[in-house]
Formats: structure tokens, C-alpha cells, sequence
């Protein structure tokens, strides 16, 4: 199991904050704990391929508009329940933004969008991200359920397993679909909380990333978009053996100075 990184973030911080108090006196100590720190938060931080955030345009963030239909009511939302947002309305009508990728076959990687469905009068999830890696294609599709609860399903595979998070209501709910090149599957996280794990994807095609929404006919359905990003996360074995390096370096210090006493 994969633990997001912002909580394995906190944990870390913990940890070095406790050993650092007890070895305050080996200044050297303290300093290789910090590299070590340093090099797991830039682990987990990954390198950025796509984002939009907030109120912005996508067109204003390396987002094209791949297609379009009907008339979407598009525009920019501010303190919508504490935060700004992209917000996208249809009925008869439909949009797609697209942002060039490079491949990503054989790499980990981490797809996270914030989103909060405020309409959706047909219970069907017609909001959506789509990633083709050139190995394997991905897709996340959003709405309501029935009783007004934030639903999400996953294509990819033959199974298409949905969640609902149950009593959540019209709210933004963070979404993050985390690949481990290494098991060649992906898990769904939503909220911190991994709810659907060991999806193989289907087959890619050409790479390519992408979200919006669309319906044919009437209806009332609206998505409010906070955040859509795709990540690559480093090789966590190579990040581990300069990690362990640190702790070394620390190891051999603290030895140093006991032996002067």
C-alpha cells in the first residue's frame, strides 16, 4: 500500500524533529537529518507535468480546447465553499481541454484533480479526466448519484469499479489515482483513503491528458474544477539509497563526537 505524500510528509517531519532533540548537542547529526529530510520531501514532491488550479483558464495554463459543442457556460468561480474554481455548466453541450504529455511507459506516476459536482440533475457521471501514458489509457469520470452524493468511476479495465462517497453531498472531494510502474497497476485514493487498488489500465495509444464533460441533450449539470494535475513520482529505490546515505553521514557523525568525550 502507497501512502500519499503529504501524510508521509508529516510523519517523516515528526520523526526527524524527535531524533533532532535528543542528539541536539551533535550539530553534524541535526545536519545530515535535514539532507535526509530534504531529499524525501523532493521525493514526494515528483516532477510536474500538467496542473490547473484554481479560478485560472485552462487555456491560460498550456490547456487547448480539444473539442466543443452546444454552448458550455464556462468561467472562473471564487470562494466557492473556501475555494476558487474553474466552473463548467452544460445542458446540450459539451467541452474538452487537452495538454501535450510526454510518454510516461515505465514510470510511476500521480494523477490528482479536486472537483466538486454541483449539479447533476440525470445521476450520470458525465464530468471526466482522461490519461493515455503511450502504455495504458486511464479515465476518472464524475457526478452525483441519487441520493446527491459524489460518485466517481474508473475505466481502464474490464471491471469499470465505482465509489460513492456516501453523505459527502454537493462538496469538493480530492481525487488521486497513484501508478506504480513496478506492479504495472494503479489505486485510487480519494480523500487520503485508498478505495479501489490494482488497476492494469487498457491498452495506450499515443500520449495524451485531458478533462471536461459533456450531454447531449437537456439537463442541468454543473463541475466546479479546483485542481487537475499529473505528476511523475521519482524511483522511490534510488530516492531510499541517498535517504540512506544520510542517515550514514549521521550515524558516523554522532560516533565522532561521542569518541572526543
Amino acid at each position: 500500500m502507497r501512502v500519499p505524500a503529504p501524510a508521509l510528509n508529516c510523519l517523516q517531519a515528526n520523526l526527524i524533529f524527535q531524533a533532532m532533540k535528543q542528539h541536539s548537542d551533535f550539530p553534524g547529526f541535526s545536519i545530515a537529518l535535514l539532507i535526509g529530510c530534504s531529499i524525501t520531501c523532493v521525493q514526494a514532491q515528483g516532477t510536474l507535468l500538467v496542473r490547473h488550479s484554481g479560478s485560472a483558464n485552462p487555456t491560460s495554463e498550456g490547456f487547448f480546447v480539444y473539442s466543443s459543442y452546444g454552448s458550455p457556460q464556462l468561467g472562473a468561480v471564487t470562494n466557492d465553499m473556501g475555494l476558487d474554481a474553474w466552473s463548467m455548466r452544460l445542458s446540450s453541450a459539451g467541452i474538452n481541454y487537452r495538454h501535450a504529455i510526454t510518454d510516461l511507459s515505465g514510470l510511476d506516476w500521480r494523477l490528482s484533480v479536486s472537483l466538486r459536482v454541483v449539479e447533476d440533475s440525470i445521476s450520470s457521471r458525465v464530468f471526466s479526466v482522461g490519461l493515455d501514458t503511450g502504455q495504458h489509457t486511464f479515465g476518472l469520470s464524475f457526478g452525483l448519484n441519487s441520493e446527491g452524493d459524489p460518485s466517481v468511476r474508473l475505466s481502464g479495465s474490464s471491471l469499470s469499479p465505482e465509489f460513492v462517497l456516501q453523505g459527502a453531498g454537493s462538496a469538493y472531494v480530492n481525487y488521486e489515482l497513484i501508478y506504480n510502474a513496478a506492479t504495472g497497476s494503479a489505486g485510487l485514493w480519494v480523500n487520503g483513503v485508498e478505495r479501489v487498488s490494482d488497476m492494469s489500465g487498457a491498452p495506450g495509444f499515443s500520449p495524451a491528458f485531458g478533462f471536461g464533460g459533456g450531454f447531449q441533450n437537456p439537463a442541468n449539470l454543473q463541475a466546479n474544477w479546483n485542481l487537475v494535475s499529473l505528476e511523475i513520482i521519482p524511483e522511490p529505490s534510488a530516492w531510499a539509497l541517498l535517504a540512506c546515505g544520510a542517515v550514514l553521514l549521521a550515524g558516523r557523525w554522532l560516533g565522532r563526537f561521542r569518541k572526543r568525550k
